[in-house]
């Protein structure tokens, strides 16, 4: 007997169980279709491609590389066994307003970064990156756009043989300009990417830019540029050793010609004084007396210029700390005393100086030592010795500064004044 009123309550149960186990059902099969749909379509075709089912109806999204692209995608997509209809919400791939790309070789480190049209350009790209540097890891930074100049292809792997070339530096392409900026590590890798940017470059490029670091360059010339100087130097020490020289010989040589001259000069005297002498003592006295006479006589003022000029020429010379004269110095004694006997009406002053070496005290008693030796000798050679006077002041009267020997030589004199 139908009794409905029995079995209502056993359907309001069932319901809910049949429409959850219908759901996961359905869910399950959407799951499957659209992952077997994203599946079909090409990577080539799309990028950032996605699924979306609802029953038997796919939806497409993602970026298309090209208008046969995004037909291909959506025909894949239909021949999936299931789906019905396909619709496509495929945007095309946005276009960059400049156009670039760039490969960048850092630390054995190749970066490619930039704008790319499509995954298969990406592909060849990547490929010819591992190929012109296969020592280096190569890092892809790329991003899809559209809008790439024609032969796009042959640019970018142009810019990457050049890169290959360097051992770091920046190749780069911008809407169709070429620039290429680093260091080589070889004059000849260096002169290989002057001469190719300066040669005939790939179809639709042009060149904007090439500067290249040639390290080997740099070190050669500075090889040559340390050898060129130390050639100068070693150059001007060798001409301030060989003048050095000349000028020790030059004056040796005037010193044994100065030697020379002034032996001369004293031997001339000495046998002119001995002839004098030997013609006086052959003379009876009266005519001594007539031959003395007759000497030219000079004034006080001829006198003691001739006496400075004579002490300008020489310096009188003493042995060391003593008041002895060096046998050097006769011929220059000689001349004075030839001087003296010129000037018969004149008083002579002899003043004897040292340098500042030693007691002061004793440099005075020295100085004065001199002085009368000077004294003696030209008395011995006929001086009235009323008319000379002998003194001796020491360090007390330098002409010249005691810090240097050469001060000191000129410090330790004789000097002559004549007064009436």
């Amino acid at each position: 007997m139908y009794q409905p009123v029995k079995w209502w309550p056993g359907l309001v149960v069932l319901l809910p169980l049949w429409m959850i186990a219908n759901w996961s059902t359905t869910a399950s099969v959407e799951a499957d279709l659209g992952a077997r749909a994203l599946a079909a379509v090409p990577a080539a075709t799309l990028d950032a491609a996605a699924v979306s089912i609802a029953g038997r109806d796919a939806t497409l999204a993602g970026t298309a590389f090209s208008t046969a692209s995004q037909a291909a995608a959506v025909a894949a997509a239909n021949a999936v066994p299931g789906v019905r209809l396909v619709n496509a919400s495929v945007l095309p791939l946005a276009v960059a307003k400049t156009y670039g790309f760039a490969a960048k070789l850092d630390a054995g480190k190749l970066t490619l970064s930039g704008n790319v049209p499509d995954p298969e350009t990406r592909a060849r790209l990547l490929a010819a990156a591992k190929a012109a540097a296969p020592q280096a890891s190569v890092v892809d930074a790329m991003s899809y756009a559209a809008g790439a100049p024609e032969k796009f292809d042959g640019m970018a792997g142009y810019a990457l043989a050049q890169v290959g070339l360097l051992s770091s530096g920046t190749a780069s392409v911008t809407d169709g300009a070429f620039a290429v900026n680093g260091t080589a590590a070889t004059s000849a890798a260096a002169s290989k990417v002057q001469a190719d940017a300066g040669g005939a470059l790939p179809a639709g490029l042009k060149l904007a830019e090439v500067k290249i670091t040639d390290i080997e360059g740099l070190a050669k010339a500075a090889a040559a540029a340390a050898k060129e100087q130390a050639d100068k130097v070693a150059a001007a020490a060798a001409k301030e050793q060989a003048d050095k020289v000349a000028a020790a010989a030059a004056k040796e040589q005037a010193d044994k010609m100065a030697a020379a001259a002034a032996k001369e000069q004293a031997d001339k005297m000495a046998a002119a004084a001995a002839k004098e002498q030997a013609d006086k003592a052959a003379m009876p006295a009266g005519e001594q007396r007539t031959a003395a006479v007759a000497t030219p006589e000079i004034d006080i003022s001829t006198c003691q210029t001739l006496f400075n000029e004579a002490l300008g020429r020489d310096k009188i010379q003493f042995k060391s700390a003593r008041a002895d004269i060096e046998q050097v110095s006769l011929p220059l004694l000689e001349t004075i005393l030839q001087t003296v006997r010129r000037c018969p009406k004149a008083r002579i002053e002899i003043s004897g100086h040292t340098d500042s070496d030693g007691d002061p005290g004793a440099n005075v008693e020295l100085s004065k030592s001199r002085a009368e030796a000077v004294m003696a000798f030209l008395v011995k050679g006929g001086l009235d010795a009323a008319r000379v006077k002998a003194d001796g002041f020491g360090d007390a009267r330098p002409v010249a500064s005691n810090a240097t020997a050469e001060g000191k030589a000129q410090n330790r004199r004789i000097e002559f004044i004549v007064t009436e």
